[in-house]
């Protein structure tokens, strides 16, 4: 699906419109607006990132009791857009109770960030996102920060997400930014770094089942020397090379696979150190060359 860039009359009118959708708050946005001025942000730290990404939560039903009103919290809300889409989808909306939440969060370039919206969800779809990620970029800007990157993981929501700003998923791929509606100006759109960290420790893992065979100037990369190195540690050190590394870290499942910090740890700097102390101890020679050149870079990567 491409949906195409509104017209300059079109943008106008939405910069300045003001949806109630019940995930963002002008009071929020004023909470935000003081933390900025009491951090005493400097011009560009009011320039960053739009960072989004869905948690599952437990389903709950409860109600809020505000003003002499009871509202009901734990029910899918993901605004007027929302209801539309799930009108459009399943031809009827009917109330659900919510089983992930999206949540949205402003980085600045200077490091200050602000978790400023949340969305009750039953994983969102793609043309949801789409609407509540440019209204997030324009309540931000009408707070005065400006957003010039959009950052999220390599879920297929997400990749369906960048593939709708553009006509095809090939150009998608790589051009990686759009026009902004909001300011018109350049969005690029980034994944998460460490889902790349983690994507690059899934593809080495692969070796030792056999699934990926990876040689780099004549040098093989493989888990194998990874896991010779822990456990030579393990058996060799009283005080371990590398004392975060557990049984864990070497024998993945499908739920440690999703695990940003095993993957981190397994790609440092403490990796690097081991290898080449295992190499010297054992007198391998050039044996794993291949992969402690890998985890020099992904060490650099890392830090």
């Amino acid at each position: 699906m491409f949906l195409p860039m509104p017209s300059p009359k079109v943008l106008g009118l939405y910069k300045n419109y003001l949806p109630q959708t019940p995930g963002f708050s002008a009071d929020m946005m004023g909470w935000m607006a003081k933390e900025a001025e009491r951090a005493k942000l400097t011009p560009v730290g009011y320039t960053g990132g739009l960072m989004f990404d869905e948690m599952s939560v437990q389903e709950a039903l409860q109600l809020n009791y505000r003003n002499g009103q009871a509202d009901f919290v734990g029910v899918v809300e993901e605004g007027q857009f929302g209801k539309v889409h799930s009108m459009l989808r399943k031809g009827t909306c009917d109330t659900e109770l919510a089983t992930h939440e999206l949540q949205l969060m402003f980085l600045g370039t200077t490091g200050f960030r602000f978790p400023f919206a949340h969305f009750p969800t039953r994983c969102s779809e793609a043309a949801t996102l789409y609407t509540i990620a440019w209204e997030a970029v324009r309540w931000l800007l009408k707070s005065n920060f400006k957003v010039i990157y959009m950052c999220f993981d390599g879920a297929q929501i997400n990749r369906t997400f960048v593939e709708m700003h553009f006509h095809t998923a090939d150009e998608a791929v790589k051009a990686r930014f759009t026009m902004n509606p909001v300011s018109t100006e350049p969005m690029v759109f980034l994944m998460d770094p460490s889902h790349l960290i983690k994507k690059l420790r899934n593809n080495i893992y692969g070796t030792i089942t056999g699934k990926r065979c990876l040689i780099v100037d004549n040098k093989v990369i493989s888990w194998h020397h990874i896991r010779d190195a822990f456990e030579w540690d393990f058996a060799a050190n009283s005080k371990r090379e590398h004392h975060h590394l557990t049984q864990g870290h070497m024998f993945l499942d499908s739920a440690s696979k999703m695990r940003n910090s095993l993957a981190l740890e397994v790609l440092n700097e403490d990796m690097l150190s081991l290898l080449k102390k295992y190499r010297q101890v054992m007198n391998l020679g050039t044996t794993i060359d291949g992969t402690i050149s890998f985890i020099e870079n992904t060490a650099a990567i890392i830090n």
